[in-house]
């Protein structure tokens, strides 16, 4: 159902996101939207301009989190949304130290047909196993129904899964308990050595002193 505000029109919450310092926008942050009391609600990322929005939104109480790697993450409360809004999001960028390298919850890090992505510590509480917590990352090209244990991509082509690099199953996902997913591996073209892939999701996760997955 549309959800439209007091004079009828559709509710949305758009922006950009931009470097402070530069005002130059930031392309492929994470923006995440939450209800006050952190429940997961949507999320995407921003285009090679820095835009990003969500629609059809009910009116109430929300938190915007925007991260990506090499800035601090950024955190908006939005209060009794009733009417469409547009925020701009400046992000500081964060100080590292020389030689060290410091990956925070929920960076992203691209690479030429590859999306490295680091789950934060709140999609990790709120998903029950591997297929809900890829669900929580909103990767773009993929479809994933999390009651249905199925994903699916938008272009209809074929999606191979991987943990830790080797073929797996939807089933053997959904097994997966997220806190031991360390990071997840998303390349939209696998090329040849996959078979001309749509696309492929490798699960890095923490495995035992035995060679096993812990916990699976």
């Amino acid at each position: 159902r549309l959800r439209t505000s007091a004079d009828g029109q559709s509710i949305h919450v758009s922006g950009r996101v931009l470097q402070q310092n530069t005002q130059t926008p930031v392309e492929f942050a994470n923006v995440v939207l939450f209800k006050q009391d952190s429940v997961f609600l949507k999320g995407t990322t921003t285009d090679t301009i820095g835009r990003f929005e969500f629609e059809n939104l009910p009116t109430d109480n929300y938190v915007l989190s925007v991260s990506c790697l090499g800035f601090e993450t950024k955190r908006i409360l939005i209060q009794n949304l009733t009417e469409s809004a547009q925020i701009d999001v400046y992000l500081n960028e964060n100080v590292l130290l020389l030689g060290e390298v410091v990956i925070s919850a929920s960076s992203t890090i691209n690479k030429i047909n590859q999306r490295i992505v680091f789950p934060t510590k709140l999609q990790i509480s709120h998903s029950a196993n591997g297929m809900q917590l890829l669900n929580t990352m909103m990767l773009p090209g993929l479809n994933i129904n999390p009651m249905l244990n199925t994903i699916s991509s938008s272009d209809g082509g074929k999606v191979i899964l991987q943990i830790n690099g080797v073929n797996t199953t939807p089933e053997e996902i959904q097994t997966l308990q997220p806190r031991q997913i360390k990071r997840i591996e998303y390349s939209d073209y696998a090329g040849i050595r996959y078979g001309h892939a749509s696309k492929v999701i490798n699960y890095v996760v923490v495995r035992d002193d035995k060679g096993g997955v812990v916990g699976v």
